[in-house]
């Protein structure tokens, strides 16, 4: 809750570097388990909801509002989460603090894998 640990939580995320030393193998996977990351630190905990843009607008109106439970986390402190979520549309993060006596500081990394397939042509000489 102090600036000072705040700005060490935020010092220690990893997850960018951590994934450049990994590879992927021939078939377009990932040659590791998600559990080879590095554990990000965390020390306040709160909600985070995995929305679409009309329930953002819900969810910041203090509203109700719908949410896609793969991704969502409640009484989250720290940690990694895998999706394979494969929306054609934007998706949202709404971020809730579910304490009412103490302010929030809250450090997001996101990175995202995309496997992508291509097509090539050869042409016969």
């Amino acid at each position: 809750r102090s600036e000072e640990e705040n700005n060490k939580v935020k010092q220690n995320l990893s997850l960018v570097s951590d994934l450049s030393k990994i590879f992927i193998d021939g078939t377009g996977t990932l040659s590791f388990g998600i559990d080879q990351l590095t554990q990000p630190p965390g020390s306040d905990y709160c909600d985070i909801y995995l929305v679409n843009h009309d329930n953002l607008n819900l969810f910041e109106s203090k509203q109700e509002f719908r949410y896609y439970t793969e991704g969502t986390r409640k009484n989250f402190k720290s940690g990694i989460v895998e999706l394979e979520f494969h929306p054609n549309f934007l998706i949202y993060l709404g971020i809730k603090n579910p304490s009412t006596l103490y302010g929030l500081n809250v450090a997001v990394e996101v990175v995202a894998i995309v496997k992508r397939r291509e097509l090539v042509m050869l042409h016969e000489q």
